[in-house]
């Protein structure tokens, strides 16, 4: 959101890039970390936590393939 903010007032070109690129995946790392940190393994190892990582890859897959199959076919 800040990112955007920047980038329409149009006024800083490199420190818009930088908050829309850099800076979120910073913040993500820290969150993720922090979260990470303070979360037990019994909360964080059990079976619908490993239901969530399996649907995400599953998605992701989907996803790739989908993506993968689309640029093929509008090369040709």
């Amino acid at each position: 959101m800040l990112g955007n903010l920047f980038k329409e007032s149009g006024v800083v070109r490199q420190l818009t890039e930088t908050a829309s690129n850099a800076l979120m995946y910073i913040v993500v790392i820290l969150l993720g970390t922090s979260v990470g940190a303070t979360t037990s393994a019994e909360a964080f190892l059990n079976w619908d936590t490993l239901k969530i990582v399996a649907l995400g890859l599953v998605a992701f897959a989907f996803g790739t393939r989908q993506a993968y199959c689309s640029v093929r076919l509008c090369v040709r």
